[in-house]
């Protein structure tokens, strides 16, 4: 593959791990505040939302290392993460 491409690959990577980061963070909101609305404690906090970032490798050092070397596999890299 030729370098343009590499980086253009890398770069849907972390758009892609960025969205589904985002999608599971709208439920845990949806969550915590439908359980707020039901007069229950909140299921997740603010722990629970920065773990976020390590299980889809979007750490500043996780991003940079995708960005310049890519990731054999996905999967593999958001369970070393998560």
């Amino acid at each position: 593959m030729f370098g343009n491409e590499r980086k253009l690959q890398n770069i849907a990577i972390v758009m892609s791990q960025s969205v589904a980061a985002l999608v599971e963070v709208m439920g845990m909101a949806a969550e915590n505040q439908y359980r707020d609305i039901t007069g229950r404690g909140v299921a997740y906090g603010e722990e629970a939302f920065l773990k976020l970032m390590g299980k889809y490798g979007l750490r500043k050092e996780d991003v940079i290392a995708t960005l310049e070397n890519g990731v054999s596999d996905t999967k593999e890299h958001c369970k070393r993460k998560g």
